[in-house]
């Protein structure tokens, strides 16, 4: 091992130990709303999660417009929702989240 501190370790434990999908339906609704778009609610973002962001978004946005399925085309909803996604998200990381029992 080299001599170099370490200064930060991650390790990735959503869905594992930390069941994180309320903050992520949080910031989902959010995202939708900057769309000019329903929110899902947090039992179908739930149901989404598990593919990417990206997945998840169109997902969220293919149910809203009422597709049947996600929405395969990048418009301009998916760009905005994405955007706002992340911001929510950077800004509400672990606020919502709890450790499983």
């Amino acid at each position: 091992m080299s001599q170099r501190k370490v200064k930060l370790l991650a390790i990735d434990l959503d869905g594992t130990l930390v069941d994180s999908a309320p903050d992520i339906a949080h910031c989902l609704g959010r995202a939708l709303a900057a769309a000019g778009l329903t929110p899902p609610g947090e039992a179908l973002t739930r149901v989404w999660i598990g593919d990417g962001l990206e997945t998840l978004i169109a997902r969220a946005i293919g149910q809203a417009v009422g597709a049947r399925g996600p929405s395969t085309a990048r418009e301009p909803r998916h760009e905005v929702a994405l955007a706002a996604f992340l911001t929510c998200y950077r800004d509400n990381l672990f606020v919502r989240s709890r450790l499983y029992p």
